[in-house]
């Protein structure tokens, strides 16, 4: 993961003892435009639940997960056999819409990792004890409900979290830069270690090389 100069300045700006950083949204995919329109139809089949075209395009060693279950046939097995093939297209169209960070390596492979979150993740904060603020003006509760007392509000800022098994699914507890808790909609945070995918492009093709959470 990369940090780039505009969130590292802005990190540095942050006391230390905040804990609290600021990640902008990075999409690097105009850099090859071969590469900005392979993203952009992977997202309209991902949105038209086209298996045929993402199967078509999956690296033939494509990781899947951690272990030893890999390759298209691990794929088949994990999001179309698995699991409800619902969640593949979900998890899919999110990832892929937010943005890209992208890469020149000196063999001339270029390889790009959506979303921006894993790859311009700081190296100087915990990747399990953070989540990243996707949005502008994002309201943080005094409780997990809409309804609650707003605290403040967080624009692109990546906040300590604190598992509360308690909580709704749709609801993510943080701590502010003062210390004090707060309630955020999980649909306004990403945590870097979420679902990404890897791509990877030699010459005019490009290939899926991982989509994978965890770590």
């Amino acid at each position: 993961m990369r940090l780039p100069l505009l969130a590292l300045a802005l990190l540095l700006a942050v006391p230390a003892s905040a804990q609290v950083a600021v990640l902008e949204p990075v999409d690097e995919a105009a850099q090859d435009p071969s590469f900005l329109l392979f993203r952009a139809r992977l997202l309209e089949a991902a949105q038209a639940r086209d298996t045929a075209f993402v199967l078509s395009v999956l690296d033939p060693d494509v990781r899947v997960s951690f272990g030893a279950d890999n390759g298209v046939d691990g794929f088949r097995r994990r999001w179309l056999r698995g699991m409800n093939p619902d969640d593949l297209w979900t998890t899919l169209t999110r990832t892929l819409a937010l943005g890209s960070t992208y890469e020149r390596a000196e063999d001339g492979t270029r390889t790009a990792t959506a979303p921006y979150v894993f790859g311009a993740w700081p190296d100087t904060l915990d990747a399990f004890e953070h989540l990243a603020v996707i949005g502008e003006r994002v309201r943080v509760r005094a409780a997990p409900r809409p309804d609650a007392e707003t605290l403040t509000t967080l624009t692109y800022h990546v906040v300590p979290t604190l598992y509360d098994p308690g909580l709704p699914e749709t609801w993510r507890r943080i701590t502010l830069a003062d210390g004090r808790p707060g309630y955020v909609g999980a649909s306004f945070l990403r945590s870097p270690i979420d679902y990404r995918l890897g791509f990877a492009k030699r010459g005019t093709e490009c290939r899926v090389r991982y989509f994978v959470a965890g770590d």
